[in-house]
Parts: structure tokens; C-alpha cells; sequence
């Protein structure tokens, strides 16, 4: 599988029983077996490792090597990268419940969000803490019933730009904004925020510190 300069590559996965088939041969290294049991419940457990094997699986097409030989390493707060072997790929995953996404291009620096849209009884108090005074605006130009809705389209977003950065929550996500048309000068670099629609009942959103030339949307049963 090739990956070219400039491109974006998405994989996303509503993960259900079909994706038990990947573990039949798990490709997981022996800390991943260890983080997957230490999940409270069988389900989480199976997420993770279902995900983990979707990420080494995709990496080992577009790297020509062995899912299981591909090593990972992190940054301070736990921002993950290829560590073997040597590539130019950069990557990075997101879900939420079983919904699933990975983004994968060439050189440039990538995070991604996904959110499942769901209740939130505190979503004043988050936005107060958590949003622009911009942004906590717009979310309320909406009516009640979409107010989940816009909130988690914001969030994605917000939380897309974090992880580029490679600092996850421990940037103060009230610090910038996402609502504005252009790219954002936030943390070092200019990031383009594109948002994603993957499932009807998600909102999902990936920054890149270049404008990509092409995306290529992959669903992950391609490879079952």
C-alpha cells in the first residue's frame, strides 16, 4: 500500500464480533497484552486490542513489514510514534465506545479526535472551562436539541489541535479557537483543521501542519 507525499490516508472501524478474526493471530507486543488486561471489562479489553491490531496491520501494509516487528515509542505526554522500523510515516488514532480512527501521512505533524455524540449533564460547566468565550457563544446559537451535537463538533476539534501539538489535555484548551476560517498559529506551527464525517452518531476532526493535497478514506473490514 503506498502512502504519498502530501496525502492523508483515514481508516475508520465500527468495531463489532467480525473483528474477533484479528485476534485469532494477535500481532499485540507483550506491554500491549498487558494494558488489554488490565481493563475492568472483557469489552474494553477487546476494543483495545482490536485497535492495536488494526494500527500494527495498516503500518505493516504501508511499511512492507511484519505487523508484529513494528515498535512504538512516545513523547512526554504520551504521543505515540514508529520507533522501528526507521519511517516517515506519522500517525495517529482516536475512539470512542467502538468507533475507531486512524490518520497516516508523510513528514507532517497529524492528531485526531473522534467523539460519539452522547448526554452530557455538566455541558455549560464545560464549555465555560474548556471553550473560548467564541466558541461557547456559538455552541448556544443552537437550539437544545443539537446542543450535544455541537458541542462534541467543537471538542473533536479542540482536541484534534491538542494532540498534534503532542501535549494531549495538558494544553489549556480554552487558549484557542477553532471556529475561525483559516488555519490556526497555535503551539509552534500553522495547523489546518478538517473536520471528518465518519458515522452519523460521531463528530471527528483531525489538525495537520500542512494543507493535504488528496484524502483517502479507507474502511477497516477491508481488512477482514
Amino acid at each position: 500500500m503506498n502512502l504519498k507525499s502530501g496525502e492523508v490516508h483515514i481508516w475508520s472501524a465500527a468495531i463489532d464480533e467480525r473483528y474477533n478474526q484479528l485476534l485469532v493471530k494477535s500481532f499485540l507486543s507483550i506491554n500491549e497484552k498487558r494494558r488489554a488486561s488490565k481493563y475492568s471489562y472483557d469489552i474494553d479489553s477487546f476494543f483495545f486490542s482490536v485497535r492495536h491490531n488494526l494500527l500494527r496491520i495498516i503500518l505493516g501494509q504501508y511499511l512492507n513489514c511484519d505487523p508484529s516487528q513494528l515498535r512504538f515509542n512516545s513523547n512526554h505526554y504520551q504521543k505515540p510514534h514508529i520507533y522501528h522500523p526507521n519511517s516517515t510515516i506519522q500517525f495517529n488514532i482516536s475512539f470512542s465506545s467502538n468507533r475507531f480512527v486512524a490518520v497516516f501521512c508523510q513528514r507532517q505533524i497529524i492528531g485526531v479526535d473522534l467523539e460519539i455524540i452522547r448526554p452530557i449533564e455538566d455541558i455549560k460547566q464545560l464549555t465555560t472551562d474548556y471553550f473560548t468565550a467564541h466558541e461557547a457563544a456559538w455552541v448556544y446559537t443552537h437550539p437544545e436539541e443539537m446542543l450535544e451535537k455541537v458541542f462534541f463538533n467543537v471538542w473533536a476539534k479542540k482536541e484534534a489541535v491538542a494532540k498534534a501539538v503532542g501535549k494531549g489535555l495538558n494544553i489549556e484548551l480554552n487558549s484557542f479557537d477553532v471556529l475561525e476560517d483559516k488555519s490556526l498559529d497555535f503551539g509552534g506551527n500553522i495547523w489546518n483543521i478538517i473536520p471528518l464525517k465518519l458515522f452519523d452518531d460521531c463528530e471527528a476532526a483531525f489538525a495537520i501542519n500542512s494543507l493535504p493535497s488528496n484524502l483517502i478514506y479507507h474502511k477497516a473490514d477491508e481488512l477482514l
